[in-house]
């Protein structure tokens, strides 16, 4: 368990040091050998209902924008205010269940397709709190889930409601077979040993491979990750992530 607390503005942690990937592609022209490396991810937003698709690509340790990507049949946009490739949908419908492709191009020196899968859509069942959601004394809490299939592991988050896509909070994982688990009482105590009282957001999400973009999350993923992407012409880190609709809990100093 991790708790994170600096803030990152609800933008990413693509891994500043994305300089570094060891895949190399020839150019059958010049003979120049190219490093290509990958970080980012798919995150598919219930509670929003939103998708973001961001990620980041270097080439001989620098950033790189001449790439095309396609994503699911559409064109990831390099974003020059943002300097990442992102593709935005406001719909969660058009970002279906299921095991799609991401096809990343760079004339003849680079041609690779990525499958992904995006887990089922799932919710927040119970939380063992009364209907107000009081927490009196910011004790441990069960949350349970309904089942999200197709994927590879669980994270519960635990956020102030404040500090949503602002600032980090608390995040777990959980086994894929599991859909229940406890927030401790350091959760809400952001501070150290001092409670931090008020609304929390919780949140479970649904992830599979190795995402490595924050973009659209209400608060980061734990570290432990690493990469996955292992290839000839091109290294890194990618995956997808499903968030839950949210529950809340409100944190009260008791009796």
């Amino acid at each position: 368990m991790k708790k994170f607390i600096y803030p990152i503005l609800g933008l990413l942690i693509l891994i500043a040091a994305v300089i570094g990937g060891c895949g190399k592609a020839a150019d059958i022209n010049t003979s120049i050998s190219y490093e290509y490396d990958l970080r980012g991810g798919i995150v598919k937003n219930l509670d929003t209902d939103s998708t973001e698709a961001v990620f980041v690509l270097t080439r001989n340790g620098n950033n790189y924008t001449q790439a095309t990507m396609v994503l699911s049949g559409d064109t990831i946009v390099y974003d020059t205010t943002i300097e990442f490739y992102r593709l935005s949908y406001d719909d969660t419908s058009l970002t279906p269940a299921g095991i799609d492709t991401l096809h990343i191009v760079d004339s003849s020196d680079l041609n690779e397709k990525f499958a992904y899968t995006i887990p089922e859509d799932f919710y927040i069942s119970s939380i063992s709190l009364p209907e107000n959601r009081i927490n009196a004394g910011g004790s441990e809490v069960q949350i349970q889930w309904a089942a999200s299939l197709q994927n590879d592991g669980y994270i519960f988050a635990v956020v102030l409601k404040d500090s949503t896509y602002i600032n980090d909070g608390y995040t777990e994982f959980v086994d894929n077979s599991i859909t229940l688990a406890n927030i401790p009482p350091d959760a809400f105590r952001i501070y150290g040993d001092t409670l931090t009282l008020g609304w929390y957001y919780v949140y479970i999400y649904s992830y599979t491979d190795n995402p490595a973009s924050t973009y659209n999350l209400p608060t980061s993923i734990p570290a432990g990750l690493t990469d996955n992407i292992d290839n000839t012409d091109i290294t890194g880190r990618y995956g997808s992530i499903l968030v839950s609709p949210r529950d809340s809990i409100f944190v009260d100093a008791g009796k």
